[in-house]
């Protein structure tokens, strides 16, 4: 039996979003944030500003599970209406993975600094043109959001509804989305099971880079298994660390290349646990949702692209 309760690795996911499904669905009940809302509404008389602030204030926080606690957020202002509501399922992805281009405490950027013996700087030196994409491509979608996607009720609103008060009692399990936590928790032991294999997968990487031979058609060859590499393993660790090991091949004037590479295969994963949180939470389309990130994705390898071009 203990041979495969590796495959309950992150479980407590799970137990955070249901938390946090809980959370949320009560402020949303009794309208805790009205207040909050209603001051910054005042100051900044823009809803789709208050997203971008809100996304932002779930993108930046150093915790585990980040995904889930931005969710919640954007939950509170989201529309009921399951079409609008289905647009926060993006945004909450798009904010909260910009993460790993930037900060000091995530492995996509202390891996690098220790490989490739870069300071912080110095690897925010090449994946500052990443970042730039990626907040270009938040900002953009937030800005496509119409006003009635987001929901925000005044207190007058509420006191002349009396939604309060009147509201049918709802026990705190009612909040809880179980076939969104069904979903997960599926997602989370194929992921597992995936990551048992990760190491092979990395030494088949390495092999084929090391026996690179000049020539275009074999560097496109390695940066196509590279993205599958990561694509199918859906961990951030393993995309840097394959990420610092070509760099290390290639030279450092492929590393925003290799980075925006790794980092597409991760975003787009379906191992990547993020992926199903995002989207079953707020029940956006998947081909919404893998239309809007592959665009994101497709604009970060041009990027990195470009990089080689001007690094010559």
């Amino acid at each position: 039996m203990q041979n495969y309760m590796f495959l309950f690795n992150g479980w407590w996911y799970v137990l955070i979003l249901a938390s946090i499904m809980i959370l949320s669905g009560i402020i949303k009940k009794y309208y805790l944030f009205v207040p909050v809302f209603n001051f910054l509404i005042r100051k900044i008389k823009n809803k789709k500003l208050l997203v971008v602030l809100l996304s932002t204030l779930g993108g930046v926080l150093p915790v585990p599970g980040r995904v889930i606690i931005s969710a919640g957020l954007l939950d509170t202002i989201a529309s009921k209406d399951p079409k609008k509501r289905s647009k926060f399922g993006i945004v909450d992805y798009l904010a909260t993975h910009h993460y790993y281009l930037w900060s000091p405490l995530e492995k996509t950027i202390l891996i690098p600094m220790a490989v490739l013996k870069l300071s912080y700087l110095g690897v925010l030196g090449y994946t500052w043109p990443l970042l730039l994409i990626s907040f270009i491509v938040l900002v953009v979608y937030i800005l496509q959001l119409d006003s009635d996607d987001i929901s925000l009720k005044t207190a007058e609103e509420i006191t002349s509804e009396d939604d309060a008060l009147k509201s049918t009692e709802k026990k705190w399990f009612r909040f809880i989305d179980w076939k969104t936590i069904l979903f997960v928790f599926v997602v989370i032991i194929i992921g597992n099971l995936v990551k048992q294999n990760s190491t092979d997968i990395k030494t088949y990487i390495e092999t084929i880079a090391q026996g690179f031979s000049s020539g275009t058609f074999t560097f496109i060859w390695i940066s196509i298994i590279a993205f599958f590499g990561s694509f199918i393993m859906g961990s951030s660790s393993k995309f840097a660390g394959i990420t610092a090991l070509l760099t290390n091949i290639f030279g450092l004037h492929y590393f925003t290349y290799f980075f925006a590479i790794e980092f597409a295969g991760y975003l787009l994963s379906p191992m990547h646990k993020c992926v199903a949180i995002s989207m079953s939470y707020f029940k956006t389309p998947i081909r919404k949702y893998y239309f809007v990130i592959l665009i994101w994705c497709i604009l970060l390898i041009i990027t990195g692209i470009i990089t080689i071009l001007f690094n010559k």
